[in-house]
């Protein structure tokens, strides 16, 4: 895997040189089958860490094979794991001592038709909810407070506030793909506007 990046204007929004400590993560996905992806990632600041090898897939209803997890049960994951991390690291300054720590979840996305009938859906965001399960001798105030800084310091949780940016390369070139483009000549269509439900359709 290359650990090189293409020359980008991509910043961190209201960067403080003085405050921030960059943290990058670095990959590369390989489409693989008809839905499945395999990527190689890893850190390479504030440490250089060791890379990972995942992959996803889709069920056979979504044109995959469901040969490995879907992205958003891996984007599930991440989200709880991550403030589960960052709620035991923050745990001993904040004097609440962990006798046992459990996490449930429940995301919610909503699969919009568009305007007109062959329009491509789109994504939007419904709800997210973390339920903190913790055995502790703290009182609530400090519990509420540790949950709190947890969350801030989550890194998924921060990416929720910040618009994803995309860029293809074109004839060797990055461009910018702004995502609120007006319809045009080259505009996607579907059947229905939504996915086919068999693997025979979606390929």
């Amino acid at each position: 895997m290359s650990t090189s990046t293409p020359d980008s204007t991509l910043q961190c929004p209201a960067a403080d040189k003085e405050n921030d400590i960059p943290v990058t993560f670095l990959l590369e996905a390989h489409a693989s089958g008809k839905r499945r992806n395999d990527v190689q990632v890893h850190m390479t600041r504030p440490w250089q860490l060791r890379e990972w090898e995942l992959s996803s897939d889709e069920p056979p209803d979504h044109g995959g094979d469901d040969t490995a997890p879907q992205p958003l049960v891996i984007f599930a994951a991440s989200l709880a794991t991550c403030f589960m991390t960052q709620f035991r690291t923050f745990a001993r300054a904040g004097r609440v001592d962990i006798a046992s720590l459990t996490v449930s979840g429940r995301f919610e996305w909503v699969m919009r038709r568009g305007a007109r009938p062959a329009q491509p859906y789109t994504a939007q965001p419904g709800s997210f909810h973390l339920d903190i399960d913790l055995v502790s001798e703290a009182d609530l105030a400090a519990k509420q407070a540790l949950v709190a800084t947890a969350a801030r310091g989550c890194f998924v949780e921060a990416v929720l506030s910040v618009p994803v940016a995309h860029r293809i390369k074109h004839d060797g070139q990055w461009v910018d793909c702004p995502l609120d483009g007006t319809p045009g000549a080259h505009e996607v269509v579907l059947r229905d506007g939504v996915p086919a439900r068999t693997s025979s359709r979606s390929t």
